[in-house]
């Protein structure tokens, strides 16, 4: 009986990566589990179309490809019983030659690539908030708006369009807008129905908001305070430069010209798995928070949803799925509070009329 390895898979068609499992036929690779083509319980790849793009040596994970698809897996053997499997195709999963004259190649090589990118590292922040600075917020929206339709295409739901959520959405984030004064981007609102409890500042101006986050607001106040928090990311231009330092010039040059599916795809998944650093988060935490006070939205809201699901994800890890981006550290909680104690701010019941629980799942189904 042949073995079943987990593996990662990569569909081609966006940069979700799939749990899934992998056997070993008499013909090639059977795989099952998430990410397959609609109605699929698995999926068969015949060895004759499978490209070994890495694991000709036995310590590095082994990378198989096929059309736009791939997987990675780091088990041992693998490769092994690929090949034991495959004689009428050997030629695809043999061992690269001359291993020892390859090796010494290879550790030269990374010796040579560790000291590039430690003055790489060293210089990246510098490098990408400089270019980041100079870029034509016309460029920020169109790489932001990439972003949001890759989102929109790599979940399920797609995006929400229930009418009366997106108007009430919009009526808050223009409220939050007319109190930042003059700036050079136009807000907007993109809502993603997935049960991901998170959202997301991506270049340009456009926040994607999830329905999981929603579901979880109990009042608008809630709500405006993730918008401000967001919209600071963006006029700070910490999502710029976030994307300037995870992706190449050439890859963000291709998505603008259209010219590369997938490179929307990274682009898009490195908004989601993006980590900004305490400082950034303090500036947006803080900047946002002095918005909501112009705005005469009650600052509260952010503290108390930031509250809540620090709570909630004790009991429900998903739920951490904002707050492992956005935790609520003391030091946090400690500024946030003290930028509202004893400061006599007035403000006024936001949208009272709204039913906003009700209005909060009308996508959820």
């Amino acid at each position: 009986m042949n073995r079943t390895y987990d593996a990662y898979y990569y569909n081609g068609k966006t940069a979700v990566r799939y749990d899934v499992k992998v056997s070993i036929t008499g013909i090639g690779l059977r795989i099952t589990g998430h990410g397959l083509p609609p109605g699929a319980a698995h999926v068969e790849w015949p060895f004759n179309e499978i490209n070994l793009s890495q694991g000709s040596y036995s310590a590095e994970p082994v990378r198989l490809e096929r059309g736009g698809a791939s997987l990675v897996m780091t088990a041992h053997g693998f490769i092994e019983e690929m090949r034991r499997a495959s004689p009428s195709s050997p030629a695809r999963f043999k061992n690269v030659k001359n291993r020892r004259k390859s090796a010494i190649i290879a550790v030269i090589a990374f010796v040579c690539i560790v000291a590039l990118l430690a003055g790489f590292y060293v210089f990246l922040p510098t490098v990408a908030g400089y270019a980041a600075a100079r870029i034509p917020a016309s460029v920020e929206d169109s790489l932001g708006n990439a972003v949001a339709e890759q989102m929109a295409r790599s979940f399920a739901g797609g995006n929400c369009e229930d009418a009366e959520l997106k108007k009430q959405m919009d009526v808050v984030l223009e409220s939050l807008d007319r109190a930042a004064g003059e700036r050079q981007y136009t807000f907007k609102i993109h809502i993603v129905n997935n049960k991901m409890v998170n959202a997301f500042a991506a270049p340009g101006g456009h926040i994607i908001v999830f329905t999981g986050l929603l579901e979880k607001t109990d009042r608008t106040e809630e709500l405006a305070g993730v918008l401000a928090h967001e919209m600071q990311h963006v006029l700070k231009r910490h999502a710029t430069k976030a994307l300037f330092q995870q992706l190449s010039a050439y890859m963000l040059l291709t998505v603008l010209t259209g010219g590369n599916a997938s490179g929307a795809a990274q682009m898009a998944d490195s908004v989601i798995q993006a980590t900004y650093s305490r400082a950034s988060e303090r500036e947006a935490d803080e900047a946002g928070q002095a918005l909501m006070i112009k705005a005469l939205i009650d600052p509260s809201g952010l503290t108390d949803f930031l509250k809540k699901l620090d709570k909630e994800g004790h009991a429900a890890p998903d739920i951490l799925r904002y707050v492992a981006s956005h935790p609520l550290t003391n030091e946090r909680l400690n500024y946030l509070e003290a930028g509202v104690k004893d400061k006599g701010i007035e403000t006024v019941p936001f949208l009272p009329e709204v039913d906003w629980k009700k209005l909060a799942t009308a996508c959820s189904g």
